[in-house]
């Protein structure tokens, strides 16, 4: 390690270390935001919609087990009357089962999608607010550093 020549250079380490100290818990805070963000899958959401969606919508395709068909075997047994009455029923039963699935799922989406068009329309309001209005400066600036010191 270097030793010190002169007071000037002694001046010079004591401001870089106030410099450090006074940025070192903003870089924290801002470090910490950016892994919650990361880790944040809504933020994926809100950035990439039009990618996840599409993605979302092939694995849920993928995933979802497809209705068994019929062969020619089952459809010959089902040929006397009770037998065809309760396939009908069957399949309106299910019919309402998926017609009741599927408004469950629009609504929550209707909600979702309201939810996010709103807060992202609060957002840009908010950004349009803060840009008209004055920011306040930074309290550090080298210039003031360097008035100090003299």
């Amino acid at each position: 390690m270097a030793v010190v020549s002169n007071k000037s250079d002694a001046d010079i380490i004591r401001e870089r270390m106030r410099e450090i100290r006074i940025r070192l818990p903003q870089q924290v805070l801002s470090a910490k935001q950016d892994v919650k963000q990361l880790s944040d899958w809504k933020f994926y959401v809100r950035s990439y919609p039009a990618i996840l969606l599409p993605l979302v919508s092939l694995a849920a395709f993928a995933l979802i087990p497809k209705g068994k068909k019929l062969n020619a075997a089952n459809r010959s047994s089902m040929t006397d009357n009770s037998s065809t009455k309760h396939a009908k029923t069957e399949q309106v039963a299910q019919r309402s089962f998926i017609a009741g699935v599927g408004s469950a799922v629009a609504g929550i989406a209707l909600r979702s999608a309201t939810s996010f068009a709103l807060s992202h329309a609060s957002g840009v309001i908010g950004e349009l607010a803060s840009r008209r209005s004055p920011r306040p400066t930074n309290s550090f600036d080298k210039n003031t550093l360097a008035e100090e010191s003299s």
